[in-house]
């Protein structure tokens, strides 16, 4: 759904912003999102790992476009239940809305600072990423290459914005895991000729 607004930045603004605040309304208060929902909250919690990015990426980008600067402030719920269990990649249910309310800027640095990073640098793939098929990636330890370039480019967008707001230590913590991030990616991701996709939970490439 998110992605799909790209396409109205310039056309429908409006649109976007309103989307960006409906779907920031279906982001658990731990990070991860729902993955998609019939309304009001009946949807899927997953494991996967690019979902919540989304909502930072698309901010970011509307924010640059549209000059609404405001919207980061806009408050906005968050979901509460319980976390998946260990070994559960998903689960279909409706969850009740939180009492916590943030502006929309908390909820995506929360989204942010809900990535994990597994052994070679490179953030986890969890029940698989924006790939289709990449599941058998996942697993508790497995690596995303494509992951670690997505938040790459979401940690350069949100380190000056950042920095606009006066937040200068969360800038410089975020400039510093980009500068982290890229020598992983040419390390543990790039094997002389292309890039890897991911990791193995057992290691393989």
């Amino acid at each position: 759904q998110l992605q799909d607004m790209l396409a109205l930045l310039h056309t429908s603004p409006e649109v976007v912003r309103e989307q960006l605040l409906l779907c920031a309304a279906h982001q658990f208060e731990e990070g991860d999102v729902q993955r998609w929902w019939q309304p009001p909250r009946f949807g899927a919690r997953t494991c996967l790992s690019d979902d919540q990015l989304f909502l930072p990426f698309v901010t970011a980008l509307y924010v640059r476009t549209a000059g609404d600067t405001a919207v980061l402030q806009e408050p906005v719920p968050y979901l509460r239940a319980e976390p998946l269990q260990e070994g559960q990649r998903e689960k279909l249910f409706s969850p009740e809305v939180s009492e916590r309310s943030e502006p929309l800027w908390q909820h995506c640095l929360r989204a942010i600072d809900h990535m994990r990073l597994g052994e070679h640098g490179l953030p986890l793939t969890g029940g698989g990423d924006w790939g289709e098929g990449m599941e058998p990636a996942g697993g508790e330890t497995g690596e995303s290459v494509w992951l670690g370039m997505f938040l790459v480019d979401v940690l350069s967008r949100f380190a000056p914005i950042a920095a606009q707001r006066g937040d200068d230590a969360r800038a410089a913590h975020y400039t510093a895991s980009i500068e982290q991030l890229r020598a992983a990616l040419e390390e543990a991701g790039w094997d002389g000729a292309w890039y890897r996709r991911a990791y193995f939970a057992n290691g393989e490439s």
